[in-house]
C-alpha cells in the first residue's frame, strides 16, 4: 500500500505522521518525503516497525528542516496513514493521501502557496492557471516539491496540467488552512474563460 500525503507547509509549527495498523501482524512501513531539494528519509521515520492493531505518531516537525514536504508512506499492507500539521495560531489540519494526476485542480483561499509534488523519477512540466491570469510554466524536478505563489483573492480557481502525475495542495499560513488538488477534467482555457 502506498500513500501520498500533499503537502506540509515550510511555516507549519508542527507535524505528526499517523500511521494505523489494522492487520493482526506487525507491518514494516517506510517514509520518504519530497522537500524544495529533493527526495529523502526524515530523521526519526526509518525503519518504523508498526504493531498489530495499533496506531504510531511520529513526529516530523525538525525533520522536515521547515521545507514544504509531501510525505511517502508504504507498507506491504493495508494501512491507515494522515499528517496532522499547525502553522501559527491557525486551526490544525490533517492530510490525507491523494491520487497523483496529471489533472488537478481547486477552488482555494487567496493569498497563499501552491505546493507541486512529484513523486516521479523524472522532472514534471507543469502548467498552472490562477482563474484569469495567462498561465504558469513550472518545472517541478523529480522527487521533490515546487512552490508557486497564488494570488490574493477570497477564493481563487486553480488548475494545474502537467506531464506526469503529479500531486498538489494550497497552503494559506494566515490561517493553518491546506486544501489538497484533486483530479480536474476542465481544461484550463475553460476555467480562464468561465471567469
Amino acid at each position: 500500500t502506498d500513500h501520498v500525503i500533499p503537502a506540509v507547509p515550510a511555516a507549519a509549527d508542527a507535524a505528526r505522521l499517523l500511521l494505523t495498523n489494522p492487520a493482526e501482524n506487525r507491518l514494516e512501513v517506510s517514509v520518504e518525503a519530497l522537500g524544495t531539494g529533493g527526495r529523502y528519509v526524515p530523521a526519526g521515520a526509518s525503519d518504523i516497525s508498526l504493531p498489530a492493531m495499533s496506531t504510531v505518531a511520529v513526529d516530523l516537525t525538525g525533520a522536515l528542516s521547515g521545507e514544504a514536504t509531501t510525505i511517502l508512506v508504504h507498507a506491504d499492507a493495508p494501512i491507515g496513514a494522515a499528517v496532522l500539521t499547525r502553522t501559527g495560531s491557525g486551526a490544525p489540519a490533517t492530510l490525507t493521501a491523494r491520487e497523483p494526476s496529471a489533472r488537478l485542480g481547486v477552488a482555494t483561499p487567496g493569498s497563499g502557496s501552491l505546493l507541486l509534488s512529484n513523486p516521479q523519477a523524472a522532472p514534471a512540466a507543469v502548467q498552472v492557471v490562477f482563474a484569469d491570469a495567462p498561465a504558469i510554466e513550472v518545472t517541478v524536478p523529480a522527487g521533490a516539491t515546487t512552490a508557486v505563489a497564488v494570488p490574493e483573492g477570497e477564493s481563487v480557481l486553480v488548475a494545474v496540467v502537467a506531464d506526469r502525475d503529479i500531486v498538489a495542495a494550497v497552503a494559506v499560513p494566515a490561517t493553518g488552512i491546506v486544501v489538497p488538488l484533486a483530479r480536474n477534467e476542465v481544461e484550463p482555457q475553460s476555467i480562464s474563460s468561465s471567469c
